[in-house]
C-alpha cells in the first residue's frame, strides 16, 4: 500500500538518476528491482474500489506515489542494462501497460510511454518485446485514443 517514505526517497533519487554515474550505481545496487517491488506494491484505482472512502482521497495519494516510481523507472531504463533488467519480468511491463489503462493521468501516461519506449530502443529487446506481446501497440492506441478524448 501507499507509503510516504517511499515516496519521499524517490523524490530524492529521481533527480540523481539524470548522472549516468549515480545510475549505473543505483542499477548495480538492484535498483530496478527495487523500484519494480514498489511499483508492483501500489494498487491500481480497481484494486482499491470499495477499500476505501471517498475513493478519490485514497487514489490521490496512490497516484503520487505512482509518479515518483514510474519517474525513477523511465530514467533507469535509459540505460541498455536497465531495459535488459526491466525486461527480466513480464509482470513489470504488464503492470505499467494496466497503469495506463487506469489512471487516465496525462502526465503517467507520458511517463509510462517513455519507459514502454525506452524497450523498443534497440532492435534486441524490441524484438523481445515484439514476441512477447505481439498487441502491444494496438493497445496502447486504444488506450491513448480513449484517453486523448477526455483531455
Amino acid at each position: 500500500m501507499y507509503d510516504q517514505n517511499n515516496t519521499m526517497l524517490l523524490m530524492v533519487l529521481e533527480p540523481l538518476l539524470n548522472n549516468d554515474l549515480c545510475l549505473d550505481m543505483t542499477l548495480k545496487l538492484n535498483g530496478m528491482i527495487e523500484l519494480c517491488r514498489i511499483m508492483m506494491e501500489q494498487p491500481l484505482p480497481s484494486e482499491l474500489k470499495g477499500k476505501f472512502e471517498p475513493l478519490d482521497f485514497s487514489a490521490k495519494y496512490v497516484n503520487s506515489a505512482y509518479k515518483m516510481v514510474l519517474r525513477c523507472l523511465v530514467k533507469c531504463t535509459r540505460s541498455e542494462r536497465g531495459v535488459v533488467e526491466f525486461l527480466a519480468n513480464s509482470a513489470w511491463i504488464i503492470r505499467v501497460l494496466s497503469m495506463l489503462d487506469e489512471w487516465k493521468d496525462e502526465e503517467n501516461m507520458l511517463v509510462g510511454l517513455g519507459i514502454v519506449r525506452n524497450t523498443f530502443k534497440n532492435e534486441s529487446t524490441f524484438d523481445k518485446v515484439a514476441a512477447e506481446f505481439p498487441n502491444m501497440g494496438n493497445y496502447i492506441m486504444a488506450t491513448c485514443s480513449e484517453s486523448l478524448d477526455s483531455f
